[in-house]
């Protein structure tokens, strides 16, 4: 079972997230195989309300990408909804890539969000 984006755990309170987390536990004690993606500040704040989850978890991180390796991920996925294949940022610029790449420190996850929610504004 995949789990993205958890960090969006961090709009519940403590006693929320705390069913979610025995959840994931009880799941996993089941025998279900569980893949949870997240930024490490959410994983980070699950492991402080449960030292079971903590031991049971095993964390693979994703290593930062370059600013040429950003860009070539939002060309990628740009190209995902355009008609033809292009190496055009287009509608983004140069600048704003760069700022989305500095903001996000390279972490691909957060360069994905960040663009969307800019691709959101200027569309």
């Amino acid at each position: 079972v995949f789990i993205d984006k958890f960090e969006l755990s961090e709009t519940v309170n403590n006693k929320k997230l705390r069913e979610i987390i025995n959840l994931i536990i009880s799941t996993s004690k089941n025998g279900v195989g569980l893949v949870v993606s997240s930024l490490p500040e959410s994983i980070m704040r699950a492991f402080s309300l449960s030292e079971e989850l903590k031991k049971i978890s095993k964390i693979y991180n994703v290593p930062k990408l370059s600013y040429n390796q950003a860009k070539a991920l939002v060309i990628s996925r740009l190209n995902l909804i355009r008609k033809k294949k292009s190496d055009s940022l287009h509608p983004f610029t140069e600048s704003q890539i760069k700022n989305v790449w500095m903001s996000s420190k390279g972490n691909p996850r957060m360069i994905l969000l960040l663009c969307a929610n800019l691709y959101d504004i200027i569309s």
